[in-house]
């Protein structure tokens, strides 16, 4: 027999005859092969994917109080939050494990959790049957129910993680996000409900920023219509008791000191009142954050399983192992004769 590989050359002649010779393994390992894919082709979910893409809007809105004012209140009207954290957060992936939904295959209304029939053991799976004999001879006390039920609840949530996904440009800013179901019209209603979930979350937190804002500025502008009050006050009583005070330099001293102060209180509330009407208006604002670039597709067509795809890599994974055979049949047969 000619040695493939010899004095460090390639014999690709022989190489060739070797995997002829090959032929019985290379159509057996074909035909199950062929049969696997079948298996898993017409028994494996149908998943469908639906994208959506959309732009957040950034807010340039110059505030109505002065930089220096806000910082003496503590007040900020931006609320910087990363839509990324949002979506990564457990809140969204419970909202939408536990929202009842309809959907083509059933009359009635039920959750992820029951779709994909967490918790219940699979006729295929003998380890599912064996802890479901577990649960029998374990106790019903409210501690193992709640124990069962946040692992089942964990186990969709990890699910979960695997259909969805979350991508951003570094140079536009722009947000990707895909959703995988078994079903064409759930996978693009869910990627709705992230994407609303998200806006949702951004606006209430600007919202409560605003009532919180609004509330400081009500209180700080108590505080200074009370400080002005008294100013005036203390002018009216100046005038009163010092009719001629422009004849007398400390005097004129004492009344720029009082007028000045009424000047100050008043470009304060000013700047106040106009502050607080800006945050009546964003704290009713449900203008969105995100501009939709792409509205969430309608899937047409499946993204698993796929026979071109599966019966590539099962030709891919025959040529190796019949390769990866002669290969080992020929250095080994190399060996032997040295």
């Amino acid at each position: 027999m000619n040695k493939i590989i010899n004095n460090n050359s390639i014999n690709l002649s022989a190489f060739y005859k070797n995997i002829l010779i090959e032929s019985n393994l290379i159509k057996k390992i074909f035909s199950t092969g062929l049969i696997i894919i079948l298996l898993i082709y017409f028994f494996s979910d149908r998943l469908y994917t639906s994208k959506a893409v959309i732009a957040p809007i950034n807010d340039f809105e110059q505030n109505a109080v002065s930089s220096v004012l806000a910082s003496q209140l503590g007040l900020s009207n931006n609320v910087n939050i990363d839509p990324k954290t949002i979506f990564e957060s457990e809140g969204l992936k419970k909202t939408i494990i536990y929202r009842d939904r309809e959907l083509s295959s059933n009359l009635e209304k039920i959750n992820l959790i029951e779709f994909w029939e967490i918790g219940k053991p699979k006729w295929y799976n003998p380890l599912d049957w064996l802890g479901a004999l577990i649960d029998l001879f374990k106790s019903k006390n409210e501690g193992n129910l709640i124990i069962k039920k946040r692992t089942i609840e964990h186990n969709a949530i990890k699910k979960l993680n695997k259909r969805i996904s979350y991508s951003q440009d570094f140079y536009t800013n722009e947000i990707i996000i895909t959703t995988t179901m078994e079903d064409r019209s759930l996978a693009k209603e869910i990627n709705n409900e992230i994407i609303n979930y998200i806006n949702t979350f951004i606006t209430n937190s600007k919202n409560k920023n605003a009532a919180s804002q609004a509330f400081f500025l009500n209180k700080r502008l108590n505080e200074v219509k009370q400080t002005l009050k008294e100013s005036e006050n203390e002018m009216e009583k100046f005038l009163e008791d010092n009719r001629s005070f422009q004849d007398s330099p400390s005097l004129q001293k004492i009344y720029m000191r009082i007028a000045r102060k009424i000047e100050i209180d008043t470009q304060i509330i000013i700047q106040l009142t106009t502050q607080m009407e800006v945050n009546k208006v964003n704290e009713l604002s449900e203008v969105s954050n995100f501009v939709i670039v792409d509205d969430s597709s309608f899937p047409a067509r499946k993204v698993y399983p796929k026979a071109f795809i599966l019966l590539l890599y099962l030709v891919i994974s025959v040529l190796l192992l019949t390769f990866a055979k002669v290969l080992y049949k020929d250095i080994t047969q190399k060996k032997v004769i040295n």
